[in-house]
């Protein structure tokens, strides 16, 4: 008979490997998709791959050897690099509005380099007559849902110095397939022993026509063509990012393939608290967005962000591994359900209803903020 810690290890490993089952069935779909959409929806993907592989390795004993991987890395550098790809989902709101400025400007200015680094000089007379456009915007049927500085955003650890070379271009290729595999063996290697099927024939409703990729000047301000003049190109491109994060999990993510998903509840969570931080932290610190502080204190006075702001949940829907809860409230097959019907002494559904409202509410002032005249 299991005590108390057992079963807690053991509701942990459940849920880990049913959200792990799903992210594994996506990319199992995503891989019969055209390339060019396979590339287009990777690029939001990352975070919340490196999260599930994150919490793989935290189930794993502390002496495990993860070096056979595919960027050449020690185990514990290929474990420490994981663990901060894996909170890539924050998109800067854990630093200070002055770090989160530069690091944007520095990340633009790579990405500019990219794109003129191949051009002749006709073409490079052209951008100097003309211009270079520098921002694009992935979308699907509409909604935008990814940038390209989002991508650099993401993977800013696998950088030294700023430096992308193609090297660090290969490097990209090898950080997906060391983390799809690893989640491949534990998905396939936990299956003979829980018995448990693997649904290899999602359906997805992914035509290349409801996709675009549309280019726009934001950097150079003469010709900016995207987003209002209330704030700076490198805020904008921060708040931006957050909002194509919250369509992704909303409405992209669960339209392409017609479900919802498990995990996705807790990456919309998190998403959620990430992008009321970083509105907070904006809002406050930006004289000409403080008009949207009493739109954003309905949202934080809200049922739902004060039950996800309490340390305790907080710190539950970040790992996978629980802690503070005993066992026995463990009563619905998802345990993130568990705690919040625990806590509010109420139906799911009840609180879901909430959660759907303030989710909407940051999403209009993003916009409104970003979009807006």
């Amino acid at each position: 008979m299991m005590n108390k810690k057992e079963e807690i290890n053991t509701i942990s490993y459940i849920q880990l490997l049913n959200e792990s089952i799903e992210i594994y069935e996506i990319l199992f779909a995503l891989i019969k998709l055209d390339k060019e959409i396979i590339g287009l929806l990777s690029i939001p993907m990352i975070p919340f791959l490196a999260f599930v592989v994150d919490g793989i390795i935290q189930f794993f004993p502390e002496n495990f050897d993860f070096s056979e991987n595919d960027l050449n890395l020690d185990s514990g550098s290929f474990k420490k690099l994981i663990g901060k790809i894996r909170v890539g989902h924050k998109l800067l709101s854990d630093k200070r509005n002055s770090q989160k400025r530069n690091i944007v400007r520095r990340k633009q200015n790579k990405n500019y380099k990219n794109l003129t680094s191949d051009y002749n000089d006709i073409q490079n007379l052209v951008i100097k007559l003309f211009g270079q456009e520098d921002f694009g915007v992935f979308r699907y049927k509409n909604i935008d849902f990814a940038t390209n500085i989002q991508g650099y955003l993401y993977l800013d650890t696998l950088s030294n110095n700023d430096t992308y070379t193609d090297k660090k271009g290969e490097m990209l290729t090898q950080l997906s397939s060391s983390l799809s595999s690893l989640l491949s063996s534990f998905v396939i290697g936990s299956q003979s022993s829980l018995n448990y099927e693997i649904n290899t024939n999602l359906s997805i409703d992914a035509n290349i026509k409801d996709f675009e990729l549309s280019d726009y000047f934001l950097f150079d301000v003469r010709r900016k063509s995207i987003f209002n003049d209330k704030t700076n190109a490198e805020v904008q491109v921060l708040l931006h990012s957050h909002l194509c994060q919250l369509n992704f999990l909303w409405k992209v993510l669960p339209n392409v393939f017609g479900k919802q998903f498990q995990c996705l509840l807790r990456f919309r969570l998190i998403t959620f608290l990430e992008s009321i931080k970083v509105l907070n932290d904006f809002i406050n610190h930006e004289p000409q967005l403080s008009i949207y502080k009493d739109t954003l204190l309905q949202v934080i006075d809200g049922k739902a962000y004060n039950l996800l702001s309490r340390s305790r949940i907080r710190n539950n829907v970040a790992h996978y591994q629980l802690i503070g809860y005993n066992p026995e409230i463990f009563t619905n097959k998802n345990s993130l359900v568990s705690i919040i019907e625990f806590e509010l002494k109420e139906t799911f559904r009840a609180f879901y209803d909430d959660f759907e409202n303030e989710y909407s509410k940051v999403t209009d002032l993003f916009y409104e903020i970003l979009f807006k005249e």
